[in-house]
């Protein structure tokens, strides 16, 4: 297979009923081999997931550091009424959070073990190394006071 294959849907379920109105169609499922070392994106999937994180006016993670200080001011600076908000919305937030500070640990992680100049380069500018520590301190402050 000389395509390459940029989205997909995966269909859960046994059933070969629904493969009918595929092949009537005139279309071929394509075989996908799950394992993870057969499905290493690609340049062209790096370079549009940068882009799609990052940068242009949809980019969550500006917008996700932009609403984080904003809630970060609202509950360290003893807004009265916080306490009249939906517990499981808070609770849904706090795992939120917690999932994505460790999927962004991850990538941090994983460009650390770059050889590549431009990755070592990010890694160690003063502003990323400020943003870990500050990180590493906060998590200390968060696991020392729940245990």
């Amino acid at each position: 297979m000389g395509e390459s294959i940029v989205d997909a849907e995966v269909i859960e379920d046994d059933e070969s009923d629904d493969y009918d109105l595929v092949f009537g169609s005139g279309l071929e499922p394509a075989s996908v081999d799950l394992n993870e070392s057969s499905n290493t994106p690609g340049r062209e999937h790096v370079v549009r997931a940068i882009r799609e994180l990052h940068y242009g006016a949809s980019a969550p993670l500006p917008m996700v550091k932009k609403q984080s200080k904003l809630l970060e001011v609202a509950f360290s600076g003893g807004v009265s009424d916080l306490a009249t908000l939906e517990g499981d919305k808070v609770e849904d937030l706090g795992r939120d959070v917690a999932d994505a500070l460790g999927v962004l640990s991850d990538l941090l992680s994983a460009m650390a073990t770059q050889p590549a100049p431009t990755f070592q380069a990010a890694l160690t500018h003063s502003d990323t190394v400020g943003s870990i520590k500050k990180t590493m301190t906060n998590l200390q402050v968060i696991t020392r006071s729940r245990s």
